[in-house]
């Protein structure tokens, strides 16, 4: 909390004690907790539907692009040096 303390002056300009800080972030905490468990019970009580894991499963290729400088085109994959 301290160094979160200092972070947030220097940031936004306001100077929250310590404490402060520690019972709002127990405070969001338990928040979230109670929402994940809300909607846990939400999930686990929904009606069965046709869910992703019951489809029949297809070979696929995932490709996940971190940014623009890792763009190819779709064509000659793995021959990228010639």
């Amino acid at each position: 909390m301290a160094e979160a303390s200092v972070v947030l002056e220097r940031r936004t300009g306001v100077n929250l004690p310590r404490a402060t800080l520690d019972r709002e972030a127990r405070r969001q905490g338990r928040r979230a907790q109670a929402l994940r468990r809300q909607r846990d019970q939400r999930a686990a009580s929904a009606p069965r539907e046709k869910k992703q894991r019951d489809l029949p499963l297809e070979a696929c290729q995932v490709i996940i692009q971190i940014d623009a400088w890792n763009l190819r085109a779709r064509d000659d994959w793995g021959h990228t040096a010639t």
